[in-house]
């Protein structure tokens, strides 16, 4: 299933295309986030690049 990862209110998502989350996890920690996408993109079908780009972004802005 491809799924795309969403950052939502300082939560980063697992979402489907129809917009049901599959995952989620509280963004508090760069480190622990770019682990958790390693887990994911073995479950899910995940643009792992994508997902590093959001998440590099989300943690410049704060």
């Amino acid at each position: 299933m491809n799924c795309t990862i969403e950052i939502i209110d300082d939560l980063m998502c697992v979402m489907d295309d129809d917009g049901n989350g599959y995952d989620a996890m509280a963004l508090t920690s760069y480190r622990d986030a770019k682990q958790q996408i390693q887990k994911w993109a073995a479950e899910y079908t995940i643009n792992v690049a994508d997902a590093y780009r959001q998440l590099a972004d989300y943690f410049s802005q704060r």
